[in-house]
């Protein structure tokens, strides 16, 4: 494990915070990225089925093409 030690000062007190790195907390913060692009995705392609700009079968389209580029994302964390 990784330690960080940070100083700050809180009024005219200083404090100081250990922060301890969890060796999965890297793969954690990745896994955290990837799925928030994912959701963009997701968003940006329903809301284009519902206004209308695309129709079923390309939402249908891309949505599996979303959803495989995610899974092959997560294969690499």
């Amino acid at each position: 494990m990784k330690k960080r030690t940070a100083r700050k000062s809180v009024g005219k007190k200083s404090a100081i915070t250990i922060r301890i790195r969890l060796p999965n907390e890297k793969r954690l913060h990745n896994f955290m990225d990837a799925w928030k692009r994912h959701i963009h995705e997701e968003i940006r392609i329903h809301k284009q089925l519902l206004e209308g700009k695309h129709g079923f079968d390309r939402h249908l389209d891309e949505t599996i093409a979303i959803h495989a580029k995610f899974l092959k994302e997560l294969q690499k964390i």
